[in-house]
């Protein structure tokens, strides 16, 4: 810049902490190296990931899962706040309840009337995520 300070950018794929090394020459500036984060992106929904979401559930018995958000790169994310649409078809079509964790999790809860087949279909922005619909076979 015109005034002694300079401007550097760069583009990370990995979120975390990390240490900046700034060199003046061979020599490192004052205070070197700097502890950084890099925060994850926007979830991405070809990178979001569900746990817990077997193919084998009990009529009238609760059904947990875990959504885990993920950026373009993989990074799980730390934050909350995202929306995602649960849908399922089959039975009685219940009601899934979802509780954001705060941390980029999300804990989806529902429960089926009766046995049967059931389709839980997770999306992001109007895209299903990596693997929905997920197809859940319920017994008594």
């Amino acid at each position: 810049m015109t005034d002694g300070s300079y401007r550097c950018a760069y583009n990370m794929r990995k979120s975390g902490f990390f240490r900046l090394h700034i060199n003046n020459g061979y020599d490192p500036i004052c205070n070197s190296p700097f502890l950084c984060y890099i925060a994850p992106g926007e979830p991405d929904a070809g990178k979001i990931q569900v746990f817990g979401l077997v193919g084998q559930g009990i009529a009238a018995h609760p059904f947990t899962f875990t959504i885990q958000a993920r950026d373009q790169f993989g990074n799980a994310l730390d934050r909350g706040g995202h929306v995602f649409i649960i849908n399922i078809k089959g039975g009685s079509n219940p009601i899934a309840l979802m509780g954001d964790n705060q941390d980029g999790t999300y804990t989806v809860q529902w429960t089926p009337a009766w046995p049967g087949q059931y389709f839980v279909e997770v999306g992001y922005q109007g895209v299903h995520i990596n693997g929905s619909p997920f197809c859940v076979n319920v017994t008594n």
